[in-house]
């Protein structure tokens, strides 16, 4: 790999996305892995520093060239682990969601790409809360990452030969990206990119850009805000009935019925002239299959279209349509 290189376009959405809010720690995630017994914190510790320094896209730092392009260039960090012990009448989720929230401005390197701490929890229990940027990739990539960490510090507890790094060479991704975006199509065919481009123009989506940047995005203490909706076995069944006899799928109907939802509770979709309610759909846009996996946030979330002022059934049929256009053009 020969760095520095441009940005692929997921990471360009990331790398806009994070300059747009200066001091925000939105783009950060982050999992909390709990052990069934207590592994051994120097070695696990050990195991995860070696390991993010195998990784390309953490020795590096983006930022941008003298022509002003976003670039990915070579920045060596080694990641230390520390030591955390959380309160006994903590909630843990609420407490590693403060502990994570880490303000980004500038150049994106070291440790605003990831962190990691070993935490004691409540109960005697021993955790690894790992934290990325989400410019470094999305849950799928970022749980490769980790499962093959795990992986390794397994191998070394039993002396075993660890496992290679499964990951795609970022020069590779970045070729795949500009093949896809140089592509010229079939005959007679437009361009994939062209195609997508048009898709998504012809789209009338209302769009509103402030709340970007506001002092809401950049305060130290982040709002805790966690939602359980679990969904029985009994209701998921006969979810999937009636999704059969409307002649769609369960996730159409979901969607469908949560767009009524917050058009009820908020007012839009009330009147013939009235804003359709848009949900956000996050796609993989991932060829199935592959050994290796690539590091970079490859997930694309797209608007999804709730009509206003429709009956369920021609709800259900137009959010389908929404569905197989998203699915279709969702690498634009």
């Amino acid at each position: 790999m020969l760095l520095p290189l441009e940005l692929t376009p997921g990471q360009a959405s990331v790398w806009f996305g994070q300059a747009a809010r200066p001091g925000s720690g939105a783009y950060q995630c982050a999992e909390l892995l709990t052990f069934d017994s207590p592994p051994d914190i120097a070695l696990l510790s050990e195991t995860i520093s070696t390991c993010l320094g195998q990784v390309p896209v953490l020795q590096s730092v983006f930022t941008t060239n003298d022509s002003g392009t976003a670039v990915m260039a070579p920045r060596p960090h080694t990641y230390a682990v520390d030591e955390a012990w959380v309160p006994e009448d903590a909630d843990v989720i609420e407490w590693c969601t403060r502990r994570i929230s880490v303000g980004c401005s500038g150049d994106l390197s070291g440790e605003l790409l990831s962190g990691h701490s070993i935490v004691h929890l409540p109960g005697g229990k021993v955790g690894w809360l790992a934290r990325f940027h989400h410019i470094v990739g999305d849950g799928l990539s970022i749980s490769a990452i980790i499962r093959w960490i795990a992986a390794t510090y397994t191998a070394v507890v039993r002396g075993e030969e660890p496992p290679e790094p499964p990951f795609q060479d970022p020069g590779d991704v970045l070729d795949a990206a500009r093949r896809y975006s140089e592509d010229k199509g079939d005959s007679g065919e437009p361009a994939p990119a062209e195609a997508d481009r048009k898709y998504w123009t012809s789209q009338e989506m209302p769009l509103n850009l402030s709340p970007l940047g506001t002092a809401r995005d950049n305060v130290g203490e982040p709002a805790v805000l966690a939602v359980h909706a679990p969904i029985t076995q009994d209701t998921r069944s006969r979810l999937r009935a009636a999704a059969k006899a409307a002649g769609s799928n369960e996730a159409v109907l979901l969607a469908t019925a949560m767009g009524h939802y917050f058009a009820a509770l908020s007012g839009a979709g009330t009147s013939e002239d009235a804003d359709p309610v848009f949900l956000g759909l996050p796609l993989m846009n991932r060829p199935l299959g592959q050994r290796q996996t690539a590091v970079e946030p490859a997930v694309n979330v797209l608007p999804l279209l709730i009509p206003p002022r429709r009956t369920i059934g021609e709800s259900i049929a137009a959010v389908g349509e929404s569905f197989d256009g998203a699915r279709k053009h969702g690498a634009y």
